[in-house]
Order: C-alpha cells, then structure tokens, then sequence
C-alpha cells in the first residue's frame, strides 16, 4: 500500500479548497461540543444536590439529555466530515479522472467505497490515513444513531459492547429449569453510552486526515522553502500522535 511519506499525486484545485477543514472541526468542537456539555453538566449537578421533592425525576431527565446531546454532537461532527470529503472527492474526480460512476460514489457512497475511489483517482486509498479506523468508527457510529435499532446498532455492538455497561453488568437470567440465560443480545440502542471523549478523539481524526492530505500535496510540489518546512512540522506532528 502506498504511504503518506512516499506519495505524489497530481495537485488539483480541489485539494487547495481543504485548507481550512481541520481548523473548522477543531472550532465546532471547542466552540459549540465543549460549552454545551458543560452546560448540561451543571444542569445534572444542580438536580443531584437539589432537595427539590422532584429533583431525583430532573436528575435522570438532565443525565439523558447529556446522553442523547453526545449521540447528537457525533451525528453532528460525522456530517462535517462527510461534507468536507465528499466535496473534496467531487473535486477530485471531476479534475483528474471524471466517470459518471466515479462522480456517483462521491457523492453517495460510503467510506469504503470512497476509500477505493481515492485510490483510483489519485493512487493511494483512504485506508493509508492513520484515521481511517478513527472515521470508520465514526461513520459506524453515526449511522446507528441516525438509524437506532438495525444493522448498523448490531454491528456497533458485535464491535464496541464497552458502549451498553449497563446491559453488560446485568446479571444473568434464570430459566424455570435452573439454567443460566445471557440477555437477549444484541440489546436496545436505547441503552448505548457515547462515551464523551470519543467526540475528542473523532475530531482528532478529522483534523489528522486533512493534515496528512496536506503533506502529500506539499509532497507533490516543486520543492521550496516554505513547503519543506510545513513538512516537516506535520510529520513531527504524525509521529507524536497517541497511538489508538
């Protein structure tokens, strides 16, 4: 497979057109994620040492509010991504190796798809990002919240049961013969729990894809100064990313 190090496309305008993708999802999480989960946090940690005689009620209320505000912000910052990559592809194709099939999967088809129409038109795949796990995940996650119960939830779940602790935890059922019976599986989507640092991690994956996209463009440039440079900034970068 081809390397972010060692690989040269051909630029095109489209790729200019992405400067400013990672900084937009950095600002969407710090900007708008952060400040409302705050919010909402302090909303839970009022009703908890509220001795209000309905407090126990607007406890659980806030602490599901908080829940399904995570699974929102994770549809929210899935939509960014999808929205930047997939203009950038259309970009892409329509520059350097137009088909009426190829312009179809950048406009509708999914991640894997896309990862092979990457590598079509500019010779390396998506899955030679370091955050292509990272948005796959993300892509996953995303749809089994647009969607809930389904194929995308069972396989969230066939992948990450960590996100149902309150259906792992259950004890096991008793049968009227004595038996042993594991909970009906996989559970409700009902009671999945995003963990928040995700959100985190997901933006964090955003911004990792554009810059890397960026160092193979400056890769493809007649070397100068300034490129060398940012190059060499952005793969000290890579090379001090956390391990997932």
């Amino acid at each position: 497979m081809p390397t972010i190090d060692g690989h040269r496309w051909i630029n095109c305008y489209s790729d200019v057109q992405t400067s400013g993708n990672g900084l937009r999802a950095r600002a969407f999480l710090h900007d708008v994620v952060h400040p409302a989960l705050r919010a909402l946090d302090a909303d839970v940690e009022k009703w908890a040492i509220s001795n209000d005689g309905g407090a126990p009620f607007a406890h659980a209320d806030a602490q599901d509010l908080v829940r399904t505000t995570t699974e929102a912000f994770c549809l929210a910052v899935h939509s960014l991504f999808e929205r930047q990559i997939r203009r950038w592809l259309i970009g892409c194709v329509g520059s350097l190796g137009f088909t009426p099939e190829r312009m179809t999967t950048a406009q509708s088809g999914n991640l894997n798809r896309l990862d092979a129409l990457l590598a079509e038109v500019r010779g390396i795949p998506l899955s030679a990002f370091d955050s292509f796990p990272d948005l796959k995940r993300l892509e996953l996650l995303a749809n089994a919240c647009r969607h809930g119960d389904g194929n995308a939830a069972e396989r969230l779940y066939s992948q990450s049961p960590e996100l149902w602790p309150d259906w792992i935890a259950r004890p096991r059922l008793i049968s009227e013969q004595g038996e042993l019976i594991a909970p009906v599986s996989p559970p409700s989507f009902d009671y999945i729990v995003v963990p928040r640092h995700w959100l985190d991690q997901f933006v964090d994956a955003i911004v990792w894809f554009w810059d890397d996209a960026e160092y193979v463009y400056l890769n493809a440039l007649q070397p100068h100064d300034g490129a060398l440079k940012r190059m060499e900034l952005l793969h000290k970068q890579r090379l001090a990313r956390s391990p997932r």
